[in-house]
């Protein structure tokens, strides 16, 4: 028979491939046609063939992927980072698929690695892995990277986190070039969290009291604490007083009012700009009289201004000046020809209360800021008078009690002319009076006398004062203001005054409206300082008040002494007030205070130190924090009844600062039954009775940081570690002897009815590292019965072989 050639039916001789499928939780890792490896994707790819072409067999492999092994610690429970599905967080996470290509694994990324409080994950190469949420560990981690061998698994340990240090500092303003503190910010937290406190509002409030306020240490909130034992991370804000600058051509400033208009909230000007004197005139006054006192010609009048400028601290109100400059660099006092009088010549004059010649008048005269006002009188004479007595002179000045003439009225010598024996008619009353109003008292009236004074005959000496010169002695007055701060409604009673300063500008005698007013610098904040330390007592955890806060509070005063005439005050020394404060600070000491032992917490500070502040002390307040004692937690066995957590017990000497040991424990850790507890190195606990451990047994030491809690596991106890075993009755058989057998003796029968089925799980189950239970495997046979019965059996075996060797040796 003859064929053709082969034909593809519908000339279709290709066998296609097919796309490698996905299998989830495999990988592809080789493949075979026939009996030769080929690479997985051959199979992928279309083959052709002929009619004489054998069959293609094509098996490729898939491999289960590996996993990502989580080894979460004994006793601790991860967070499940999806919820919602069925898996235990527990379980080994495979590796994901690639949905493409199913010879790789796919993205890491899509995985998560669970949370387990208080510890950290980390790669084979001991690397921590990353949040999925750096602000939110607890949704998980992502896993590491798949090993080059994807059927690898991972395993993934878990670290226990450092336990972090409690860690302090502190924001504090402080002014500058002074050791004053106004505000001590106390920072506390654990390394690595943020300071936390915002100190805007703080700044704010000095501002707005004058102070330019600096970060020194550049002060960020968002900052953490560092990890350096023992180091207090200290941040200063430095409050430099605001100076500000008034011209004498600008805006006189008012008191209380915004120094910015456009800053309402911003500082206001302190009460002392309403003192301000940035102007100051010299006043050269020449008058033209007859001898009779009636002017002749009309009064000369010049004046010379001064000027400066100030500069004003917007925190304590002082004025600090620049130097005096003549307004238009002018200081010059400028004279007057002597005017001509019909029928009168000038004769003499009067320079103050000196007697000089009339054409001195005529000249310039030079001054400076410090100069008084002067003040000249031309004398005129008629020239053809009849003959008469002399004119005489009297001066009359207004000094102090140095000699010097005051400045604070215009014209503080007056000049009065007359006849010999004539009364001189004048009176200080006015002057006096104005004085008064000035802030003077009268020390001396030197002119006034009962029936007034007359004019002399002698005749008066140019260059010299006239013979008739009498002076009115005044000297500023003072008041010296001590406060008593006991009344709170009424801190600055009388002083050795009638009066009690109430505001600035207020009268200082309310029966003299028009006499000195009180400066500012006088009230109650300027003379009590009161420095209070508050000591807060809370607990750690939720801020609460653990203990009620303790307020002491030192009182400081001084006196003010005021001059009435400039408004200068001249201040005392700071004393502490031994009226005002309670009995335990009129020493003026913030005393030592204990903190209380407070059941299950210790605190951080077993006191307070005693403390001596100085007015300059800024207000403090201290926080004591209580934190939680831990506990011991026993993790009973399974089917046990849980018991609650044992705390650790405080110090029973009283120190609140110290937990006390395992031996002051209230309760014991509970006894169980064949189980004994451990310490976390993996000890035996001791029994509290070694004769009966049903009285439970002693805890473990405490750790180094009291507030972390310790887990005590119970271990199952092996059978020579049961206490009270009862040991067995039945004896041990003696090894046969070999002439003892018969043989016809029949061998034992084998145990019936008290034998356990194979298989049946033994009661205990050995610990690892520790000394297995005697039971048998399968069997739960006793090992004292086993040997019983296996030297039984050899004593038989032994017999039977002594038997054989017997009949042996008769044959032959």
């Amino acid at each position: 028979m003859t064929y053709g050639d082969w034909k593809a039916e519908n000339n279709d001789s290709v066998l296609d491939g097919q796309k490698l499928p996905v299998v989830n939780g495999y990988i592809v890792t080789s493949a075979t046609n026939g009996d030769k490896d080929v690479e997985p994707n051959t199979t992928e790819k279309y083959v052709q063939v002929t009619g004489d072409s054998s069959n293609i067999v094509e098996k490729v492999v898939y491999t289960p992927i590996g996993k990502w092994i989580p080894e979460i610690p004994q006793g601790v429970e991860p967070v499940d980072p999806n919820p919602t599905d069925d898996k235990d967080p527990k379980d080994p996470v495979d590796y994901p698929n690639n949905p493409t290509d199913p010879t790789k694994p796919g993205d890491p990324t899509d995985e998560t690695i669970p949370y387990v409080p208080g510890y950290t994950p980390q790669d084979p190469s001991g690397n921590p892995l990353t949040p999925k949420d750096p602000t939110d560990p607890t949704k998980g981690y992502n896993p590491p990277p798949v090993p080059a061998n994807p059927k690898q698994d991972t395993n993934i340990p878990y670290v226990k986190d450092k336990e972090t240090v409690d860690q302090k500092g502190s924001v504090k303003f402080i002014v500058t070039g002074t050791n004053e503190e106004k505000h001590n910010e106390p920072l506390t937290g654990k390394e690595g969290k943020k300071f936390g406190y915002d100190p805007t509002e703080k700044i704010k409030e000095y501002e707005q009291q004058g102070y330019t306020v600096t970060n020194r240490d550049s002060y960020d909130k968002e900052d953490t604490f560092d990890n350096i034992p023992d180091n207090s991370q200290d941040f200063v804000f430095v409050l430099t007083p605001r100076i500000e600058p008034v011209t004498p051509n600008g805006e006189k400033p008012v008191p209380n009012t915004p120094v910015d208009p456009n800053k309402p909230d911003g500082p206001k000007w302190p009460d002392t700009v309403k003192d301000l004197v940035l102007t100051k005139e010299v006043t050269r006054t020449i008058s033209y009289i007859d001898n009779k006192g009636q002017e002749v010609a009309k009064t000369f009048s010049t004046t010379v201004t001064f000027e400066r400028e100030a500069k004003v601290n917007l925190v304590d109100g002082k004025i600090t000046y620049g130097d005096w400059k003549a307004k238009n660099s002018d200081s010059t006092l400028e004279g007057q020809t002597l005017p001509v009088v019909a029928g009168h010549q000038a004769t003499t004059a009067i320079h103050n209360s000196t007697v000089v010649h009339p054409e001195s008048t005529q000249e310039d005269v030079v001054v400076d800021e410090n100069a008084t006002n002067i003040t000249e009188v031309v004398i005129y004479t008629p020239n053809t008078a009849p003959a008469e007595k002399a004119s005489q002179l009297a001066i009359i000045k207004y000094v102090d009690e140095t000699g010097t003439l005051v400045k604070e009225i215009k014209n503080s010598v007056d000049t009065v002319v007359g006849k010999e024996d004539e009364p001189i008619k004048y009176t200080t009353d006015a002057k006096k009076q104005e004085l008064i109003d000035k802030g003077y008292e009268i020390v001396k009236d030197g002119f006034t006398i009962p029936g007034g004074r007359v004019f002399d005959g002698v005749e008066d000496v140019v260059g010299k004062d006239p013979s008739q010169t009498f002076e009115v002695v005044v000297r500023p007055k003072f008041s010296t203001i001590t406060p008593k701060p006991e009344d709170p409604t009424n801190p600055l009673p009388n002083p050795n005054e009638p009066t009690t300063p109430i505001e600035p500008g207020q009268p200082i005698d309310p029966k003299q409206p028009n006499g000195p007013k009180w400066p500012a610098g006088v009230t109650e904040k300027d003379l009590v300082k009161q420095v209070t330390r508050m000591i807060k007592y809370v607990y750690e955890e939720d801020g609460r008040e653990a203990d009620a806060t303790r307020t002491e509070t030192v009182t400081f005063t001084r006196e003010a002494t005021v001059n009435h005439v400039t408004g200068e005050i001249v201040y005392g020394e700071w004393k502490v007030s031994h009226e005002v404060d309670s009995d335990k600070n009129k020493d003026g000491k913030w005393n030592e205070e204990a903190s209380k032992l407070i059941k299950g917490y210790v605190a951080d500070k077993a006191v307070v130190e005693e403390e001596t502040p100085t007015e300059n002390t800024a207000d403090k307040t201290v926080v004591v924090t209580y934190k939680k004692l831990g506990s011991w937690i026993p993790k009973l066995p399974d089917g046990e009844t849980p018991k609650d957590p044992i705390p650790y017990p405080n110090d029973p000497n009283g120190d609140p600062t110290i937990p006390g040991t395992p031996e002051n424990s209230e309760e014991p850790i509970p006894y169980v039954p064949g189980y004994t507890p451990e310490d976390p190195e993996g000890n035996p606990l001791k029994p509290v009775d070694p004769e009966n451990p049903s009285k439970g047994y002693i805890p473990p030491k405490l750790p180094m940081n009291p507030s972390e809690n310790i887990e005590i596991p119970y271990r199952p106890n092996s059978e020579e570690e049961k206490p009270n075993m009862p040991k067995p009755d039945k004896p041990a058989p003696e090894k046969p002897k070999p002439d003892m057998p018969k043989p016809d003796r029949p061998t034992p029968e084998k145990p019936k009815s008290d034998m356990p089925k194979p298989n049946k799980p033994t009661s205990e189950n050995p610990s690892p590292n520790k000394p297995a239970s005697q039971n048998l495997p399968h069997t739960g046979e006793q090992g004292q019965d086993t040997m019983f019965y296996g030297a039984t059996v050899f004593g038989l075996g032994m017999m039977i072989a002594a038997l054989r060797k017997r009949l042996e040796e008769e044959t032959e």
